[in-house]
């Protein structure tokens, strides 16, 4: 869970430079508060889970996990929050490929000329 939060704030932090046109310190301005969402809202799931008792074990596989048994824990606790982090982190970069497209950086970056190595 933690890992596709990552990737939410990492598709955010894309369409906020890339989109908005933010400088690298203000984005930097902000990561506690990346660093804050991506583990504190796996640490609340993994503590319902554990006060819900929704962690199933497979006694001949010997796998604990959620929603071994309970397709409705599977539904609640993977499946919807990996749907919507997905959902969430696709409309970021969808809307930022967007705003770069329409305003042509990515075709128009222009690079100084540069001396030879040999020159150097």
């Amino acid at each position: 869970m933690a890992s596709s939060i990552w990737w939410v704030i990492l598709s955010l932090t894309w369409f906020l430079a890339a989109g908005m046109k933010w400088g690298n310190e203000a984005i930097a301005g902000y990561a506690q508060y990346f660093h804050l969402a991506a583990w504190l809202l796996p640490s609340v799931k993994s503590i319902a889970v554990l006060a819900l008792s929704s962690v199933d074990g497979d006694p001949v596989a010997g796998i604990c996990y959620v929603g071994n048994q309970s397709l409705e824990n599977l539904r609640g606790f993977v499946l919807a929050p990996l749907l919507i982090y997905l959902a969430i982190g696709s409309m970021f970069l969808d809307v930022s490929t967007g705003l770069t497209w329409r305003s042509g950086t990515a075709s128009s970056v222009s690079y100084p000329k540069q001396m030879p190595l040999s020159q150097v």
